[in-house]
């Protein structure tokens, strides 16, 4: 080991510069010999991506290392001729051009018939070869796939470059990887297609959770070198300026309408439109409170963006008091906050009202019934089962708010912990649903659905015990 050589590597990802070598071609499985890999592939410094070789097969090379220091394999030819006959390279590169190159013989392993080129047709054929191989093919197989990465996002570290190259890398061969990782395929085989959607994927938009009329700027981040952009926003919302840019001004068209609407950047390149995150945002003014089914002693009041709340009631026939409300059980009362909780300090049923008010609009009132504990008018449009659950639960929502003309309507179901901090997100159609609690903890949620019917929530207990 040459220690300049290493001293250069540290020195090159100091400088957040993507290092990448071949294993070298010292194995021979055809005889049981696993091979070593080869300096400076060898080096072991977090970072650096040790590339192997796979065959058109998915299979590992002949001659590809089996080693705990393998990170990732990529397509080159199987074998050499003498470690399995018939075996010869079968990858095209680019190549020198004309009798300079390898495009015609000019020996080495398993010469070919006197004057053989290799393509022998084609626009500019001598200025590829089909004699190049080993791991010093797949190498810049994963070399070329990292820039792609780098053309998304220069920012990218040379460990997001590793780290996305090596989770979206193909579990192929047979193999037994353990924690993701084989000695013989390392992380797997390079997925150029899965490298690219997950570096889309990282890309954020982020800005204000509320828009309105005068708009909110948003701003993304790097977007693919040479691409143009542009935004789509859902129905409520329009591009004031920046439309072409990464910090758009985007308003919202009628405030007296609430409810969510999103905001997603999109990126043409060479024709081709790539889809990039999506954000949710509250248009407008805020939206009617929603209610808890009957049968649980709190009643959570979800909204729109961050709120000014104040409440006033009613009881019903079957509360014994005006009193129903129990004294310094609300939370966030009167300040900002993503929800409120009012515990009833009896059972029964009565009618509730309350005032919203967000920077868009400054009286938007919502009331209804409400049951606690059971007995009342509410029959609920939301449940959970199993519940308390372990593995997973099932929403299931009442026929008339699943369907329209027999058609599935649209919805979107949020789970909050009891600090009301968003855990899950997702869109669904029809009736049910089937939520896997596997990331989350042990404890209380709130399962909030909201479609173009209104916004339905209840509680889940997970106990993983």
């Amino acid at each position: 080991m040459h220690p300049v050589i290493v001293t250069a590597i540290n020195h090159a990802l100091t400088n957040n510069v993507v290092v990448i070598f071949a294993t070298g071609n010292t194995a021979n499985h055809a005889n049981n010999q696993d091979g070593i890999v080869s300096f400076p592939a060898n080096v072991d410094i977090a970072g650096v991506i040790t590339v192997g070789a796979s065959d058109r097969d998915d299979n590992q090379a002949n001659y590809s290392p089996t080693n705990s220091l393998v990170d990732i394999v990529a397509p080159s030819h199987r074998a050499y001729p003498n470690q399995i006959t018939g075996e010869t390279f079968e990858m095209w590169s680019i190549d020198i051009p004309g009798n300079a190159g390898y495009n015609p013989w000019a020996g080495g392993v398993n010469p070919p018939v006197q004057g053989e080129e290799l393509p022998d047709d084609g626009t500019n054929f001598q200025s590829y070869t089909g004699r190049f191989g080993g791991t010093s093919h797949s190498c810049p197989v994963v070399a070329g796939v990292a820039a792609l990465l780098l053309s998304i996002n220069p920012e990218f570290s040379y460990m997001d470059v590793f780290e996305i190259l090596t989770n979206t890398a193909d579990k192929v061969g047979g193999f037994t990887y353990t924690s993701g990782h084989c000695n013989e395929m390392g992380f797997g085989r390079v997925n150029a297609f899965n490298a690219v959607t997950e570096a889309i994927d990282r890309i954020t938009v982020t800005g204000t959770s509320i828009v309105c009329y005068s708009g909110s700027t948003f701003t993304a981040s790097h977007a693919p070198l040479g691409s143009s952009i542009s935004w789509h926003t859902s129905s409520n919302l329009s591009v004031l300026s920046g439309g072409n840019t990464l910090t758009p001004t985007i308003g919202a068209i009628n405030t007296s309408v609430s409810g969510i609407d999103t905001i997603q950047i999109l990126f043409t390149l060479n024709g081709n439109i790539t889809e990039g995150p999506e954000l949710e945002v509250w248009t407008g003014k805020p939206g009617v409170p929603v209610t808890n089914p009957s049968g649980y002693p709190t009643i959570e009041l979800m909204y729109g963006g961050m709120l000014n709340v104040s409440l006033s009631e009613t009881p019903g026939a079957n509360a014994t008091s005006g009193n129903w409300w129990s004294s310094g059980s609300i939370e966030n009362l009167n300040s900002t906050g993503s929800s409120c909780m009012f515990e009833a300090t009896e059972n029964g049923w009565g009618n509730f009202y309350v005032t919203t008010t967000n920077i868009c609009d400054t009286s938007a009132v919502g009331g209804g019934s409400v049951n606690v504990n059971g007995g009342g008018p509410l029959d609920p449009m939301l449940i959970a089962f199993p519940n308390p659950a372990k593995e997973y639960f099932e929403i299931q929502l009442d026929e008339s708010i699943a369907f329209s003309n027999n058609t599935e309507v649209e919805s979107v179901i949020r789970i909050y912990d009891q600090h009301f901090n968003l855990k899950k997100t997702r869109k669904f159609k029809g009736k049910k649903l089937k939520v896997y609690s596997n990331k989350l903890s042990k404890g209380l949620y709130l399962v909030e659905v909201v479609n173009k019917y209104g916004n339905y929530s209840t509680k889940v207990i997970i106990n993983k015990d």
